[in-house]
């Protein structure tokens, strides 16, 4: 069917070996015609929501987040001017974690997208990036070598001392 955002159609889910798979495809060959779904055609690092009724993906310098059951837009955040080349999503699945070849970690609310914070975390390209299971630890690693473990509660703390928000 035509998505009403224009520019690529949501197709049903398909049948392999006579059996239907669960959520949607997304077919891209209109795409092309519309210049504001381009950064769609490159999906990589994609995540779920813990509840499985999102789904959020890297597309060039875009996070997206999508209803897994519709497909639907929920959220398209530009977070940085470079490629997004990593994420992830916090255990609770309400931050997401973004890397970019600037070197910085953006930390996103989802599914609204508002940027929570954003520092340098490395020398070099962050290319990884996870939670630990309560999500107050942050690890990231760069294309340089290093790991690096970011206390996020701290860093919370830091901004509202700063009456930064988050």
């Amino acid at each position: 069917m035509l998505n009403p955002e224009g520019g690529y159609h949501l197709a049903p889910a398909p049948r392999i070996k006579g059996r239907k798979l669960l959520g949607f495809s997304i077919d891209w060959l209109g795409a092309r015609q519309n210049r504001e779904h381009l950064a769609e055609l490159q999906v990589a690092h994609i995540a779920f929501t813990p509840d499985s009724k999102l789904v959020v993906y890297c597309a060039q310098e875009y996070a997206i987040v999508r209803e897994v059951t519709t497909g639907r837009l929920v959220s398209r955040i530009r977070a940085a001017a470079t490629p997004i080349l990593c994420l992830a999503l916090s255990p609770d699945g309400g931050t997401l974690a973004t890397g970019t070849g600037d070197r910085a970690i953006r930390l996103w609310e989802i599914p609204g997208g508002r940027e929570l914070a954003h520092w340098e975390a490395h020398e070099s390209t962050v290319a990884g990036l996870a939670f630990n299971p309560d999500g107050n630890l942050l690890a990231t690693g760069s294309i340089e070598g290093t790991l690096r473990l970011w206390d996020l509660t701290s860093i919370r703390r830091e901004l509202a001392a700063l009456h930064l928000g988050w």
